[in-house]
């Protein structure tokens, strides 16, 4: 028995053409605080998938990241499927970092 689509003809079909497949992104800003290598600005835009399953970062306000990010199409990148992560979680990151190439002064207070 032959698998229902089975060719068993001998002709060979082509398969079809890939679909472009196009996952929602967001925009997320950063005010850095502290950089080891790469961008040295206090303001920058990384951008994420907007789904976790397309390894999106699902990023809360206020929090402390430390961001590992990939430039691509003009944009700066991060996700979960990275290093990327919360500050409280990346101390093991941190400490293998060594000492900063650049930090910015804390203004204490998350953004609203």
């Amino acid at each position: 028995m032959l698998p229902k689509g089975a060719n068993p003809g001998g002709s060979r079909q082509r398969p079809p053409p890939p679909r472009e497949v196009t996952v929602p992104t967001i925009y997320v800003q950063f005010r850095v605080l502290t950089v080891w290598k790469g961008v040295e600005e206090p303001l920058l835009w990384v951008r994420t998938n907007l789904d976790s399953r397309a390894c999106g970062y699902d990023f809360t306000i206020g929090r402390s990241y430390l961001v590992y990010a990939t430039e691509s199409s003009g944009s700066l990148w991060t996700g979960v499927c990275g290093r990327t992560e919360a500050e409280s979680h990346a101390k093991e990151d941190i400490d293998a970092l060594g000492p900063p190439h650049r930090t910015y002064p804390d203004p204490g207070q998350p953004w609203r």
